[in-house]
């Protein structure tokens, strides 16, 4: 029997997340200004949640802080592993939480192939969160990692566009502003570090979003390296922003009690324009 709390919150510096953590995973339901002490945990979850549909699986896999194949996500893996040349699957459950004044840490586990994910979440005094993703192997055998997001996150009903910034030698960030639709935006860096085709940074906003007004939310990766970014709106009109460093078949393996440490993502959002 699980003995993880129904919900989950993090406030500091004027800012809340709210989690549901009743699917045994981190669901964000809410991420943005302060809510009031009294907020009202599970109306504010029970209404955030999409009824079924037709074709629907009987039990929809969380819009976790952590898809992955083993719980049927349709979204981006946020883990990608190997053993012995083959894919997992894994099952990673959150198991644990632990929280002090402005940090949350979700741990995650899957105990019949020896893993653990843990993402740490952290409001900084400014404002911004910073999220930390480590992976750790605890079987005895070898684990391949092909790819791990440094940020997986499920997207405010309110994101309608994506800005992004592209160029070249002498014309760089040149903004582009695109619709959410279904389907994915996505970019990538190659030869070792960003790169003109696309920057690691990307701002998501509201259809009235401007200087002054409307809903924003940035995010950056803190990585000088190669990197993959994506934005995925699925057939349900879930948004999911990913985030991480791309790496080469066979560059990470971890031996048994190793454990690799993401890139750091930062995150900042506002209710009061982009300013």
């Amino acid at each position: 029997m699980s003995t993880l709390p129904p919900f989950a919150r993090l406030d500091a510096s004027g800012t809340s997340l709210i989690f549901d953590l009743r699917a045994a995973a981190a669901e964000l339901v809410y991420i943005g200004a302060a809510l009031p002490d009294s907020e009202n945990l599970g109306a504010l979850c029970d209404a955030m949640r999409r009824g079924r549909h037709a074709s629907q699986p009987d039990r929809p896999a969380p819009r976790s802080l952590l898809p992955h194949a083993g719980q049927g996500h349709l979204a981006a893996p946020a883990i990608i592993l190997q053993r012995a040349g083959r894919p997992l699957s894994p099952d990673l459950a959150l198991a644990e939480i632990r929280q002090s004044s402005n940090r949350l840490c979700l741990i995650h586990r899957d105990a019949a192939l020896g893993l653990s994910v843990e993402i740490d979440l952290a409001i900084q005094p400014c404002g911004i969160i910073e999220v930390s993703t480590r992976l750790a192997n605890r079987s005895a055998a070898p684990l391949g990692l092909v790819a791990i997001a440094s940020l997986s996150l499920p997207l405010p009903g309110w994101a309608a566009h994506a800005v992004r910034f592209a160029g070249r030698w002498s014309a760089e960030m040149q903004q582009q502003r695109l619709p959410l639709d279904q389907g994915t935006i996505a970019s990538a860096s190659y030869g070792g570090r960003p790169g003109f085709g696309g920057g690691n940074w990307i701002r998501i906003e509201s259809d009235d979003a401007a200087e002054q007004h409307g809903d924003a939310l940035a995010a950056h990766l803190a990585w000088s390296g190669d990197h993959a970014l994506s934005v995925d709106r699925n057939a349900d009109g879930d948004a999911t922003l990913t985030m991480a460093a791309r790496l080469e078949p066979g560059e990470i393996m971890l031996a048994p009690g190793d454990t690799f440490a993401a890139p750091r993502a930062l995150v900042a959002v506002s209710s009061t324009g982009i300013a």
